[in-house]
């Protein structure tokens, strides 16, 4: 399970601050957000700025998670 980081909006939307989730890639983790939390919440995950293990992510799609991995959202 990813540790999962959320700040501003998408920290106000999931009612968290940290989450564990399962997901093999970002594609996947960004489904479950909007499973557990809604639509507007995969919206505002969309639209920050994403870090797994700190470093910036500029595809989506082609991003790995491994069991360890840190993910950030931060807004822009």
């Amino acid at each position: 399970m990813a540790n999962i980081k959320y700040f501003g909006k998408l920290r106000t939307l999931c009612g968290k601050n940290e989450d564990r989730i399962a997901a093999n890639n970002l594609t996947e983790l960004l489904r479950a957000i909007q499973k557990l939390y809604g639509k507007e919440a995969k919206k505002a995950a969309k639209a920050a700025l994403i870090t797994v293990d700190g470093d910036k992510i500029l595809s989506i799609r082609k991003t790995a998670l491994s069991d360890d991995s840190k993910v950030s959202f931060y807004p822009v």
